[in-house]
């Protein structure tokens, strides 16, 4: 990539190894080289996954921080139990619980056609403060006080 900048020209290029990928820069004054930089081009992929990445982005989204919470305060809840709570699909109560089978914070138990999810982080777990203190945002968070007095008067 050629950019023309005042009386300066920036050069950039992008060289890929096998395991690496690099920014080359160079600037030029009135057609005179200067110093050059080759810099790790940051990747949106790392090489070694972090299962604590997993775990934050599943909290991230309210839904599914809405869901925790509740099985914080409850032993089992089903897929029904989640719907009327939340008010909506399926498909999208099935995501949300997908995601969060997959970042090991719930687990999943068949009973028929049901399917029974709990918590699936342990005393042990080394997130087991944080499910701790979620627990515990029903006391400035309206909104999970409310689904716990939702999810108590659903029957499926």
């Amino acid at each position: 990539m050629l950019q023309q900048i005042g009386s300066k020209t920036a050069y950039s290029c992008i060289l890929q190894t096998t395991r690496h990928t690099y920014r080359m820069k160079a600037q030029t004054t009135d057609n005179q080289p200067h110093a050059t930089a080759l810099l790790p081009q940051t990747s949106q992929q790392s090489d070694m996954p972090m299962p604590s990445v997993s775990f934050f982005k599943a909290l991230g989204d309210p839904i599914r921080l809405r869901i925790v919470h509740l099985l914080t305060r409850q032993d089992e809840l089903c897929v029904c139990h989640f719907m009327q709570v939340f008010s909506l699909p399926q498909s999208s109560i099935s995501r949300h619980l997908s995601t969060l089978r997959n970042a090991g914070l719930v687990v999943g138990r068949r009973d028929k056609l049901w399917v029974h999810y709990r918590l699936g982080i342990g005393d042990q777990s080394p997130y087991a403060g944080i499910i701790k203190q979620i627990a515990a945002l029903n006391r400035i968070e309206p909104v999970l006080a409310e689904d716990l007095k939702r999810v108590k008067n659903i029957s499926c």
